[in-house]
């Protein structure tokens, strides 16, 4: 079981601002110990490689190697797939990420984020 407060957070998106926020927020909410940020998938796969990691919050709309694609490869890798995912998105990409929700992610938010939202999908 994972401790809320104690665990390690990667936080994945392009726009460095989008980190710092979404970081704050989960501060706010008290949980997280310890906060890592990626800014794209090649750098959110290394990461996971390298650290233990409890959960990550992943932008679905990144230059390169999309979330989705991340997404896939950490369900597919046995060491990573266990990771809960939450994926992080606009409403353009809504449909995509609702129906994902339905197997490979654990959950969802759709920006803007609020620390509510935030809070009830962790």
């Amino acid at each position: 079981m994972i401790d809320i407060h104690e665990m390690t957070v990667l936080i994945v998106d392009d726009i460095i601002t989008m980190c710092k926020s979404i970081h704050r927020m989960i501060r706010v909410i008290g949980y997280g110990r310890t906060f890592l940020y990626a800014h794209n998938g090649k750098e959110a796969l290394d990461t996971l490689h390298k650290e233990p990691i409890d959960l990550v919050l992943l932008d679905y709309n990144m230059p390169g190697m999309s979330g989705a694609e991340v997404l896939d490869y950490i369900r597919e890798d046995r060491n990573l797939r266990d990771i809960p995912v939450i994926m992080v998105t606009g409403q353009a990409y809504q449909d995509y990420v609702a129906e994902a929700a339905e197997s490979v992610i654990d959950a969802y938010i759709l920006k803007p984020l609020s620390i509510k939202l935030l809070e009830d999908k962790m």
